[in-house]
């Protein structure tokens, strides 16, 4: 028989979100600090680190942002996914080493490898100068894999956060929740672009999950040069933009983890029928990425 409480690769989860993550710890050669984190993200869903940025490296990651934010021709995420009015820069990592190199963070990595005993394989960012205002839903209705839960986010504060200018926000151990798609809502499997009435709908429920549950719903409040990592399945979005004059540098990079099966986005896949909208990783290599300066 397999002994699930002594080696974690006897399932397909990720050891620190396994049903015998009490158990598993005890084997595990961890410093002090690593179990504290690990602990953290098993019962939260979401640790903060402190990736130690210098302030010429945070000046230059936002002058980048200012950069991308005023070309006519950026890479802006579709306008019925901007809810405040913020410009949502994706796939910055392509032109600005800065931003390339945030991404790639060696204490991310570190921590992420830790956190998942298995390679880290950053594929998108999503790159802001002003507060989402985004409601809350759960990484999982993007992205997600086969098995389940090889994701995870990093969020870096490129300015301190407060309480006014729509910091992050995120609710506490809802990783442990179902992961919900369009298929258990009953909504239609959408193509793309055509998706926004049958996600307005899972906003909307997730909305009402948290209310109902009576889930506490928390902003976060740090330094610039931290990040916040979360599990797949943490329901977060943006705080209030209290003050309109205020703004919001930051950067979201999203995770996969080497040896899935499948790399989709649920929303536009049937997994009952096995059909999958397969994520293109290829084009989406940012661990190995190198900038053409010449271009």
């Amino acid at each position: 028989m397999k002994n699930y409480t002594q080696n974690s690769e006897e399932t397909n989860w990720p050891w620190v979100e396994s049903p015998f993550f009490s158990e598993l710890l005890k084997n595990q050669d961890l410093t002090d600090e690593q179990k504290e984190l690990a602990i953290k993200y098993n019962k939260d869903g979401y640790v903060v680190i402190d990736l130690g940025l210098s302030d010429e490296e945070i000046e230059q990651c936002k002058l980048d942002v200012n950069f991308l934010n005023n070309k006519d021709d950026a890479n802006i995420q579709n306008p019925r996914y901007h809810y405040s009015q913020g410009k949502r820069i994706f796939e910055a990592w392509k032109e600005c080493e800065s931003l390339l190199a945030l991404a790639n963070h060696p204490k991310v990595y570190e921590t992420l490898k830790m956190l998942y005993k298995r390679e880290p394989y950053p594929f998108q960012t999503i790159t802001f100068n002003y507060g989402s205002n985004q409601p809350l839903h759960s990484d999982t209705i993007h992205f997600d894999s086969m098995p389940q839960r090889w994701l995870s986010a990093v969020w870096v504060a490129l300015e301190d956060m407060t309480e006014n200018n729509g910091s992050l926000l995120y609710v506490p151990g809802s990783h442990k929740l179902p992961i919900f798609d369009f298929y258990d809502l009953k909504l239609k499997c959408a193509g793309f672009d055509d998706q926004f009435d049958s996600y307005a709908e899972y906003e909307e429920f997730i909305r009402k999950l948290v209310e109902v549950g009576n889930l506490k719903t928390e902003p976060l409040i740090c330094k610039k040069g931290q990040a916040l990592i979360w599990s797949a399945n943490l329901i977060h979005g943006g705080d209030i933009i209290r003050d309109p004059n205020s703004t919001r540098y930051s950067q979201v990079t999203h995770y996969y983890y080497d040896d899935c099966d499948v790399y989709h986005s649920p929303m536009f896949s049937e997994r009952w029928k096995g059909k999958f909208a397969h994520k293109d990783l290829v084009s989406k290599n940012i661990r190995d990425h190198k900038i053409n300066k010449n271009e």
